[in-house]
């Protein structure tokens, strides 16, 4: 989805409306934004990368905890 920001999709009605009150399925969230941006295997690869965490970030996040701060239950 080359160009295309998640903050871009968030003023389309389609997806800020049903996808995120729940009676949408994920399949056919799927397909509609892969229609909208015009690659729905884009959109299906976004949709199911579940990312990487950085590592800096995990550092921070136990010394956050080692001083502490627990994770919000």
């Amino acid at each position: 989805m080359a160009g295309l920001s998640w903050l871009a999709l968030r003023g389309w009605p389609f997806v800020a409306g049903p996808s995120w009150l729940g009676p949408l399925p994920r399949a056919e969230w799927t397909t509609e934004v892969g229609r909208l941006v015009g690659s729905t295997a884009a959109a299906s690869e976004w949709a199911n990368d579940i990312g990487t965490p950085d590592p800096d970030v995990l550092l921070v996040i136990d010394e956050l905890r080692r001083r502490g701060f627990a994770s919000p239950s």
